[in-house]
Order: C-alpha cells, then sequence, then structure tokens
C-alpha cells in the first residue's frame, strides 16, 4: 500500500511525523505495538478525566443530584444532563430516515444509481442506523467525538464438508470472502486447506454499530483525523469469548485470567460462606483486547497485553476503505490539544461561569435579605395581612385556594435593575455561542406581524446550517462506507433482496461484482425536525389567498385558462387559524337566474352584498 501521506519536517507537520520501525520491512513489532497503546491509553484517560471534570461543574451549576461516584461510573447520565440543550443546539440530529441518492458521477453510477440507492435505503432500516446515528451524534456534542463502526460480519459453525460434494461456484465465492477477512490461513500452516475441506458461512450481513468515544484510541500527538497512521480500538468482551474464539490460537489464550464483574454478595459473606459462587467462572469475567488498524503498513492487529504475541495479525481486510471501519463526527471546530479536539459546551464556558456566578449571587441576596411568605389570604386576619402587605414581614406572595394562582409577585429589593440587563445580555451572548436564537430556543418563533416571523425563522435556520451540513457529511460518508463494505465483502453479484419473488432470475436486478466502489458518493435529504411556525404558516396563506382574489391575478390565470382554486385555499386559511370545520364556513350560493324571455321584467338590483348572496331581491 502507498504511502498514505508523506514524510514532512518536524515543525511543519500537524501530526506526529513517520518513524522507522523495527519489524519485517519496517513494521512496527509486537512490542512496540504495546508501548503504543500504552501510551495512547494515558492520553485517553487524560481526556476523559477533563471530560469528567467538565460534568462535575456541570453538575454543580445544574444542581444536579447525582453524586461523584455515580458519575465515575455511568457515562449515560450525559443525555440526561444536557438532552434538552443537545435538542435545542442540534436538533435535526433527531432526522426522520434519510433519503440517500447517488450522485450521478458517471455513466456507470447513473445506471446502478436505483439500485444501489434502494440497497443503502434497506439497510438504513434493516440496521436501524438512524438509532445508532442519535447515540452518535448526542456523543459527538457533548464529547467532540462521535463514532460509528461499519463492517460486515459471518458466523461460522456449519458442518464441514468435502469440496467435491459442493457446488464450485460457492467455494470460490466463500473462499474470497474469507481471504478478504483475513480468515483464509495459509496452506501450508496446515490450519485450513481449501483444497480438501472447507468451513460454510453460516450467516454474513453487514453491521453499524454506536462506538463509545472513550473506546477509541490513537496515535499520541495526532491533529488530524485525515492524517492518522492507525486507529485502535478498546473492546471489553468475557474471558470465556476470547477463549472460544478459533480465531485465536489456544496456546496464548489458555492462561488468560480475565477480571471478575460480579463479586460475591455481603450477605453471604455475613452468613460465614467464604467461597465465591462465581469463582472461576468465565462467563462472569471481563477481558479487554484492542484491535489496531495499521494504515501505514496494510496490518490488522489483535492485541491482549498480556500474552507474548498477537491474538491475530493479517493484512488490513479495509485497505481500500480509508484503511479502518470507522466515522467520525466532531462539530466543534476549534483547535484542541490533540485529535480528540474540545468538548461543544467547553467552549462558552466563560460566558457560562459568568452568567451562573451572577445569578448565584442575586439568588443568595434574596435568600438572605428578603424575607418570603406565602399564605392563603383567608388565613391571616385584617391587620396582619395589612402589615404583609406593607412589607414589614418582607415580600409576600398571596394565594386563593388555588396554589397556582398568583396575587402579587416576589420584589427583589437592593439589586440594581442593571444587574438584570447584564444577565439578560449574558444570557443572549450564550444562546448565540450555542447557535440558536433565543426565539428558537424559547419556543417563541410566533410573532404577530409577517416580517418579523420571516425573520426568526431564517435567522434560526441559518444558525443551524454549519451543524446541519457536518451531519450531512457524517450521513453521507457512513452510507458511502457501508455500500462499499458490502461490495468488498459481498464478492459475487449482488441479487436485490427486495425484488420481485416471481421475477425471472436472469430479469432481476443485480449489482455487478466490478469494482465501483471509488465511484460511489451520496448525498443525503432529511425531514426537518425543527418545530413549524404556524404563525408564518398563517400570514403567509392569509398573503396567498389575498393575492388569489386580487382581480389582476385572475385575469392573469385566465390568460392561460387556468383559475385558482378559491374554496380549497380558503379552507387552508381557516385550518391555519387552528379553527374547526372550514366547510361551516362556506354556504351554497343559489342557481343563477335565468335570463328573462321579451317582454317580461327583471327584479331590482341589489341594494347590498347580502341580497347579491341571497340571490338579488328581497
Amino acid at each position: 500500500m502507498p504511502l498514505r501521506f508523506p514524510i514532512r519536517p518536524e515543525g511543519l507537520t500537524s501530526g506526529p511525523t513517520l518513524r522507522p520501525s523495527g519489524g519485517p520491512n519496517g513494521a512496527p513489532t509486537y512490542e512496540m505495538w504495546k508501548r503504543r497503546i500504552g501510551a495512547s491509553l494515558a492520553r485517553r484517560d487524560e481526556w476523559k478525566e477533563s471530560v469528567i471534570r467538565f460534568f462535575v461543574e456541570l453538575r454543580g451549576e445544574r444542581v444536579i443530584t447525582w453524586g461523584a461516584e455515580e458519575m465515575q461510573q455511568y457515562f449515560d447520565f450525559w443525555v440526561n444532563i444536557l438532552y434538552s440543550n443537545a435538542k435545542i443546539l442540534l436538533g435535526h440530529i433527531y432526522f426522520q430516515d434519510p433519503k440517500l441518492i447517488v450522485k450521478k458521477t458517471t455513466d456507470r453510477v447513473i445506471e446502478l444509481a436505483p439500485m444501489i440507492e434502494a440497497l443503502a435505503q434497506y439497510y438504513q432500516r434493516e440496521l436501524k442506523i438512524k438509532r445508532t446515528n442519535q447515540k452518535a451524534l448526542i456523543n459527538g456534542i457533548i464529547t467532540n467525538l462521535g463514532v460509528t463502526k461499519t463492517g460486515y460480519k459471518a458466523i461460522f459453525g456449519e458442518p464441514i464438508e468435502a469440496v467435491d460434494e459442493r457446488d464450485e461456484d460457492s467455494i470460490a465465492v466463500t473462499e474470497r470472502s474469507l481471504r478478504q477477512m483475513g480468515l483464509l490461513k495459509d496452506e501450508k500452516k496446515g490450519v485450513l486447506d481449501p483444497e480438501k475441506y472447507h468451513e460454510l458461512i453460516a450467516d454474513e450481513r453487514p453491521f453499524v454499530i454506536n462506538v463509545s468515544p472513550f473506546d477509541m484510541l490513537f496515535p499520541v500527538g495526532s491533529k488530524e483525523m485525515d492524517e492518522l497512521q492507525w486507529v485502535g480500538q478498546e473492546i471489553t468482551t468475557f474471558l470465556s469469548t476470547v477463549k472460544n474464539n478459533p480465531l485465536y490460537p489456544k496456546e496464548l489464550t489458555e492462561n488468560l485470567q480475565g477480571t471478575h464483574i460480579v463479586e460475591m454478595p455481603e450477605g453471604r459473606r455475613m452468613l460465614g460462606i467464604d467461597r465465591d459462587a462465581f469463582a472461576g467462572d468465565e462467563e462472569y469475567k471481563i477481558i479487554r483486547i484492542y484491535e489496531i488498524y495499521d494504515m501505514k503498513n496494510n496490518q490488522f492487529h489483535i492485541i491482549e497485553p498480556t500474552v507474548r504475541d498477537f491474538l491475530h495479525s493479517s493484512a488490513n481486510p479495509y485497505e481500500v476503505l480509508d484503511g479502518h471501519p470507522y466515522d467520525f463526527f466532531q462539530p466543534c471546530i476549534s483547535p484542541g490539544k490533540d485529535v480528540y479536539g474540545t468538548p461543544l459546551p467547553k467552549i462558552d464556558e466563560a460566558v457560562r461561569l459568568e452568567y451562573v456566578t451572577i445569578r448565584q449571587r442575586i439568588m443568595a441576596h434574596i435568600d438572605k435579605f428578603v424575607a418570603r411568605l406565602a399564605v392563603r389570604s383567608d388565613g391571616l386576619d385584617e391587620a396582619t395581612l395589612r402589615q404583609a402587605k406593607q412589607g414589614d414581614l418582607g415580600s409576600i406572595i398571596i394565594t386563593t385556594d388555588d396554589p397556582n394562582k398568583v396575587f402579587s409577585g416576589m420584589p427583589n429589593p437592593g439589586i440594581d435593575p442593571a444587574t438584570f440587563i447584564h444577565l439578560n445580555q449574558l444570557l443572549n451572548d450564550l444562546r448565540i455561542s450555542t447557535g440558536i436564537s433565543e426565539a428558537k430556543r424559547s419556543g417563541e418563533g410566533r410573532r404577530k406581524t409577517k416580517g418579523e416571523a420571516v425573520l426568526i425563522e431564517k435567522g434560526s435556520d441559518v444558525a443551524l446550517s454549519v451543524d446541519q451540513d457536518k451531519v450531512d457529511d457524517f450521513v453521507t460518508g457512513q452510507a458511502r462506507r457501508l455500500v462499499q463494505v458490502i461490495l468488498r465483502f459481498v464478492d459475487y453479484p449482488i441479487a436485490l433482496m427486495f425484488a420481485d419473488p416471481g421475477q425471472a432470475e436472469q430479469e432481476r436486478a443485480v449489482i455487478p461484482s466490478e469494482d465501483i466502489r471509488a465511484e460511489v458518493h451520496f448525498s443525503v435529504k432529511v425531514g426537518s425536525s425543527q418545530q413549524p411556525n404556524p404563525e408564518l404558516d398563517r400570514i403567509l396563506k392569509t398573503d396567498l389567498f389575498s393575492l388569489a382574489i386580487n382581480p389582476a391575478t385572475r385575469e392573469a390565470l385566465g390568460f392561460q385558462g387556468k383559475a385558482p382554486d378559491y374554496v380549497r385555499m380558503f379552507e387552508d386559511v381557516v385550518a391555519a387559524h387552528n379553527l374547526p370545520n372550514p366547510e361551516d364556513y362556506l354556504v351554497d350560493l343559489p342557481p343563477p337566474e335565468q335570463e328573462l324571455e321579451e317582454g317580461e321584467e327583471g327584479g331590482q338590483e341589489p341594494a347590498n352584498i347580502l341580497q347579491a348572496l341571497a340571490g338579488g331581491q328581497q
């Protein structure tokens, strides 16, 4: 594989320069990989701790009741703490199922586009990619690193059969698939002899999964995702799974110990039962292994640092797919210390802390100097009530039997009004820095005038456009990788699984087996998740109806042999006003009067519009 990026002087590079390695052909040795993983884990842990500290700060500011220990153990609380902020900031991550469209770049792609689009759309639903992407995008918003992994999974276990008992084409196809996945060993090693025996693949399918950003490893000092020399993933799995995997040499796995995930209950110890019921049970032990995709040397390794050699090592199965199976979503463009970047909520930290500090001081002043009394008005005698209203006891909130009905609010004496003005300015700065307008954030994008409504709608859409582009790039890149994976590992013509079952085999649409991966690029159309603006909708429909009843409009359309559908447009206007049954506002006109015969007298001219609608005469 050619070098993916050139060696540059240290002062000009944004990442580490390529250095010679100690293995065959310059490839890193097993011991070198162990040191690299150790250094990357140290940097990963440092970044993880910074994220934890950030969330501890948020916990204190937002008066979240979770304790520090729980936050250390469970990181699902990200979504709970910042769920509403994330939804406001990037509401379009809750997109409808995206419509993937192949870009028409060549004649061959134009011909195959309907089949490729159908294939991609089918797996969007089959693999529940929408749900996976929602998790990855929220991770990206909170930590600036959302990750999905796309690959092809083969399930083995069928009985081994002799070659002469099987179809030759099927044998060739399966052997190619095995070789591309790095699972077909050389014959001279005696592990698998394709000329005599072959293991059937029971099932094979693509997958797209969400990966925790805390499981990803990168070269220390790397600045850009596009210049990574290798990518690693820490995988936590069961010890029994590793020991029973036929891909790993038994002499390496038989002495692995793992770590208990289930401890003996305290109650058993109190009863004098010292034996751990789960001791020695490998189903309740976990172990961490590391997948390494070496793009520089075109190698794929699986490493467990306590053994003496690679658990698995082969050619990189994703060589032509960027060298790894991951798609990254990083919404923050602010440079960070390295490839991890800066969490998006961290950008507005200075403004946010000032806002919170001022707000806390105001509330502390109120708590200290302003006594508050909330009572039922009929629970005080007249003198006490008058005294309370005069402020001798501090401010007062008087309610009736309905505790939600407040007669008078609580004043804040002793606080300069300019403080509240500054607080509102800070709040607006926060909303701007997070890319959302005040009206959109508070759901108040409904104004009484057409101009205000249009400005609010356009302003909020523009504020989100940059983030929308990033999401689109992530979704289309992931879709392209999925199609590439399918065309990479399914080395035979792909009959569409949604073709008509009654259609003749030779007539079914297929994607040919020749390599078109480099030519497949997607664009995406997604449904808007923003809240509709009823006020703007009402104004626009009313304006359209006013335009349609204009005589000049009717005349212009009449020249083209057309006329507006007034009834339908009127019903739309009524519906936009949230009024039920638009037909209630329409009445049937009486039949037009017939022309009078010669000698007959006509009626009087209608005196007003009511007479005209009623048919003329009174």
